[in-house]
């Protein structure tokens, strides 16, 4: 028996499929931002809301890459950024004690 995933561990799991069945080359950042820093990113949901945001138009600046576009998508929708098209719809929702 395996112990089970917390939801934001799933929900990781799940955009980073996606993500690298359509670019297997990407570079996955670390559990909260996945992508590419040259294409977009993604930026998975905190506990409190039921949202991904996606990051794209990337420029340099004094602190590294810095995005120029950021738009917030809801469970469910269908996101795109950079090169990628996510399905968001099999994402869960974090409990309320969580």
């Amino acid at each position: 028996m395996t112990s089970p995933t917390a939801p934001h561990g799933l929900n990781v799991m799940r955009l980073r499929r996606q993500i690298e069945a359509q670019t297997p080359e990407v570079t996955v950042l670390d559990n909260t931002n996945m992508g590419d820093r040259h294409t977009g990113l993604i930026k998975v949901p905190r506990k409190d809301k039921k949202t991904v945001t996606a990051h794209s138009d990337p420029s340099e600046g004094p602190d590294g890459v810095r995005y120029r576009k950021k738009v917030p998508y809801s469970f469910g929708d269908t996101v795109t950024a950079g090169r990628w098209t996510l399905d968001t719809s099999s994402l869960k929702s974090y409990p309320e004690d969580w």
